[in-house]
């Protein structure tokens, strides 16, 4: 089932490792590297791996692309920081819009557009775990 990545052909610096059903794309960095161990355990141990000379320490979450990736790949991390981010310039255009009956209805478009663009970042990636 694996034979198709192990075969994969990559830069070099970069392995693929294999081991039972797990596999892992091992590259080396110049500068310093994070991890995460990826499990569908519920409590993930901390766990610290060698990479030549560079001894890289799992993390339950790491940012990559902009997208929050934890150690079940779930994307709550990454939904709860959108969320907050989404309401800081919310709050902001809020604040300057005038406060006389209401918010005028571009003045909601375009809140519900700068929303809808902060919480939709790469969708298509995390999109399937919220469907589970």
């Amino acid at each position: 089932m694996y034979d198709g990545v192990l075969r994969l052909p990559l830069p070099p610096g970069c392995e693929v490792v294999g081991f039972a059903d797990d596999n892992a794309l091992v590259t080396v960095e110049k500068h310093l590297t994070e991890g995460v161990l990826i499990s569908i355990r519920k409590i993930v141990k901390k766990v610290s791996f060698r990479v030549g000379s560079t001894i890289i320490e799992s993390t339950p979450v790491i940012k990559y692309l902009g997208v929050m990736n934890d150690h079940r790949l779930n994307f709550k991390t990454h939904l709860e920081n959108a969320a907050a981010k989404a309401s800081k310039p919310t709050a902001a255009i809020s604040r300057m819009m005038a406060n006389n009956r209401g918010p005028k209805q571009h003045s909601k478009r375009l809140i519900a557009t700068v929303v809808t663009s902060t919480i939709l970042y790469a969708a298509p990636i995390w999109a399937e775990a919220m469907q589970r």
